[in-house]
């Protein structure tokens, strides 16, 4: 089951277990070196989905900028890979998005190897591909009514 709070709505236990996974996929097993909790935590939707031992498996944030959705930090937990834990996050994404933000542009910045993975939900390419933090990217869209 998938839970959506914003910050202000969750316990410090709570964000500090999603703090904890997101540092260590996008930090330590990515090895990047950056900012990874910033000011977008203060105003995001946190979306994630944690196993009987509070154990997180999967997450995402999502925000609006520029009167555009936006979703990132989209992870499934090492242990949770490779059993459709990501498809179940993205029609989690979506649905949330739809219900906050009806009607509304979605713009991501994917890793470019995903860019199939999110073509399947009706992404397309609006960029060519970037390097961000050593790991190549690109930008995408798509009709939030498009679902």
């Amino acid at each position: 089951m998938f839970v959506c709070k914003q910050l202000s709505a969750m316990s410090a236990d709570t964000f500090c277990r999603l703090a904890q996974v997101r540092t260590a996929v996008f930090v330590v097993e990515q090895a990047c070196a950056y900012q990874e909790i910033d000011a977008i935590d203060q105003r995001a939707y946190h979306l994630w989905a944690a196993d009987e031992q509070e154990t997180i498996i999967s997450y995402a944030r999502i925000f609006l900028q520029d009167e555009v959705v936006h979703f990132g930090r989209v992870l499934v937990a090492p242990a949770y890979r490779g059993q459709g834990e990501g498809h179940r996050l993205l029609q989690a994404i979506l649905h949330q998005i739809q219900t906050l933000y009806p009607m509304r542009e979605i713009r991501i910045e994917a890793q470019a190897h995903l860019a199939g993975y999110y073509g399947q939900y009706g992404f397309e390419s609006i960029s060519a591909p970037y390097e961000e933090d050593g790991i190549l990217h690109i930008r995408m869209k798509k009709e939030s009514f498009a679902n």
